[in-house]
């Protein structure tokens, strides 16, 4: 049966992804005839759209990107909104070394972070660490952010040896359940926790 190949046909009202930002059309360009037969739309608002998750480690400078983040987790978990608490928190964390904070990009807007906590088991004799806050901004749910966080997390423990990263979530965080269960996270069946409150 011989082969069928798809007519090419101009295309010459379209904006090449790197000139998004100017006035410049391409004047010669063809695509593959498959649902573009009559016509070739502008593909500049398409690439905009889809602007690229990027995750890494948090440095100081974050700062100002991180609190309102931050506070908007603590609003999450019914905590009042309080900006200038949020920042001293943070910054105590990272001049004392004690967190390891991953923040996410949308483009080059802030849209989530994870914080981690070193630990260590006793019984395992090794390092563990606890993924103590995850978040991501609503409007930015549903694009694999909060994947993109949790992996940069383990394989930050990982590179380190620890043996476990662990957390917790809501009980009524369904939501949140199915996506720890879906990244291969297994819900403890041995152990309860139990806190104690100590009193300022």
């Amino acid at each position: 049966m011989p082969h069928t190949h798809a007519r090419r046909i101009p295309c010459r009202n379209v904006i090449l992804p790197q000139e998004c930002d100017s006035d410049h059309l391409l004047k010669k360009h063809a695509f593959d005839h498959l649902s573009l037969a009559r016509s070739c739309l502008p593909i500049c608002i398409l690439w905009r759209n889809m602007r690229i998750i990027t995750v890494r480690q948090a440095v100081l400078s974050d700062i100002e990107a991180l609190v309102p983040l931050f506070d908007g987790y603590r609003q999450f978990y019914g905590r009042p909104s309080d900006i200038p608490a949020a920042r001293e928190f943070l910054l105590a964390r990272f001049n004392h070394g004690e967190s390891v904070l991953f923040i996410a990009h949308e483009g080059n807007t802030p849209v989530g972070f994870t914080q981690l906590y070193p630990s260590f088991s006793s019984v395992s004799i090794a390092r563990v660490f606890v993924l103590n806050d995850l978040f991501v901004h609503e409007q930015t749910r549903r694009k694999g952010v909060a994947s993109k966080l949790m992996s940069a997390a383990i394989d930050f423990a990982s590179s380190l040896g620890a043996v476990r990263v662990s957390l917790s979530t809501a009980i009524t965080n369904e939501t949140a359940q199915a996506l720890y269960r879906s990244a291969g996270w297994k819900r403890d069946e041995q152990f309860l926790v139990y806190d104690f409150t100590i009193k300022a």
